[in-house]
């Protein structure tokens, strides 16, 4: 299985690893700000 590593803005990561989640790919998810990782820990 392929890993994917995610930097990106607060809607265009969630977005990607949403994406990657329904394509069974694993990912790690860097966010800038607290409220970013709040919502990547949400999803």
């Amino acid at each position: 299985m392929a890993e994917l590593v995610i930097f990106a803005g607060t809607t265009e990561g969630r977005e990607l690893s949403e994406l990657a989640k329904e394509l069974n790919i694993d990912t790690v998810c860097c966010v800038a700000t607290d409220y970013g990782e709040e919502l990547m820990e949400a999803g």
